[in-house]
């Protein structure tokens, strides 16, 4: 019995070993939680005074470099220089695309035309938005860009005999009273008012609001007189017939660059871009499609505008069919929109029309009214 309670009490070195273990393990749990907290309380906090600070420069340093500009600062996209528009604190980046832009694609409209320009930030529209003006500062109708900062004033004017200075003067922009003078220039004539509609400059506000000042001299008085010409300006050989001879019309989608030749100021370089432009596109839509021709002058197409004519385009694109490498040859896409195209409808299927291309959004509005003409579904 007594060996018994001896062998009850008795423990292996091995378990003497463990059970040690064991109770210096439950000590540790117990006291280890309060030891830590003890240091954490004791430890010196962190001091973030000095990483404030300097954020707190870097943002004033920010605010001092920012332009400090008068209410009265006003920032017209279709004519500022690309000095005036980083003083308005822009990237040069962004200026950049802004001046390319307007002469690619054309003057903006309205102030959120601006936010199509790719390299323009969300920050950047923000901080010129109050500045911009499409238009001289005051102006009523700040959508339209006239150029004479002076309110305009409204006379009675022949527009064959009108000095620059008087038609500026009727607040037509510098642009429409250049192609003005200059179709007068070419042996151009008004003989009635809707002829003033040839200038595809002038917009249909100016029209409308001039009209009723035009006074057309029609005794024939004032008829325009070219200069005599030497015989050393002998005119072209499609020129040597008599004055009395009608002038040639041609269709635009039809005529060949020979033919084109025969159009005044159209020599062998501009019939062949014409006709370039033309085969890339697959057909003008509209004659005034013309005048996008590379380096042809707004003076010589208006002059042999009267002479042109129109027939259907002669090729369109497939936009369910066609590939990247055919969308991005046409003149109204680039290569990035035609890969959108492409992978849009990869994604979600052939084109029904164009309700779902607009789903695209690589394509502006704009793009997308001049390259509809063009497409088949």
């Amino acid at each position: 019995m007594k060996n018994k309670k001896q062998n009850f009490f008795y423990f292996s070195k091995t378990e003497r070993n463990g059970a040690f273990g064991l109770l210096l393990a439950s000590i540790l749990l117990f006291i280890l939680p309060a030891y830590v907290s003890r240091l954490t309380r004791s430890k010196t906090p962190v001091d973030f005074s000095a990483f404030r600070s300097a954020i707190d420069s870097w943002e004033s340093a920010q605010s001092e470099e920012r332009p400090t500009l008068p209410a009265s600062a006003a920032l017209d996209p279709n004519t500022a220089t690309f000095e005036e528009i980083i003083s308005f604190g822009i990237s040069g980046s962004a200026a950049r695309n802004l001046i390319s832009y307007r002469e690619k694609i054309g003057p903006f409209r309205k102030k959120e035309d601006l936010q199509k320009l790719y390299r323009l930030s969300a920050a950047e529209y923000s901080l010129i938005e109050p500045f911009l003006r499409i238009g001289p500062p005051g102006d009523a109708n700040p959508e339209e860009s006239v150029v004479s900062p002076v309110k305009p004033e409204l006379f009675p004017f022949d527009p064959n005999t009108a000095s620059a200075a008087a038609l500026s003067k009727l607040g037509l922009p510098e642009r429409t009273v250049g192609a003005l003078v200059n179709y007068r220039q070419k042996g151009g004539r008004f003989r009635k008012i809707d002829d003033l509609k040839k200038i595809y400059t002038l917009s249909e506000d100016h029209f409308n609001r001039i009209a009723p000042f035009v006074r057309i001299d029609t005794t024939g008085s004032t008829d325009f007189q070219r200069p005599e010409r030497t015989e050393a300006e002998a005119k072209p050989a499609h020129y040597a017939a008599a004055d009395n001879r009608p002038l040639p019309v041609i269709d635009i989608n039809l005529a060949s660059a020979e033919e084109w030749t025969q159009l005044r100021g159209i020599g062998k370089v501009y019939a062949g871009r014409i006709v370039n432009f033309r085969e890339k596109l697959g057909g003008f839509c509209r004659i005034d499609q013309v005048a996008e021709t590379f380096g042809l002058p707004d003076s010589t197409f208006l002059g042999i505008r009267p002479q042109l004519q129109l027939s259907s385009i002669f090729r369109k694109l497939d936009i369910n069919t066609a590939d990247q490498e055919q969308l991005k040859t046409h003149p109204y896409l680039n290569w990035k929109q035609a890969a959108a195209i492409v992978s849009y409808r990869e994604q979600h299927g052939a084109f029904g029309g164009l309700d779902d291309l607009r789903k695209v959004l690589a394509l502006p509005a704009e793009t997308l009214e001049k390259i509809a003409p063009y497409l088949s579904f």
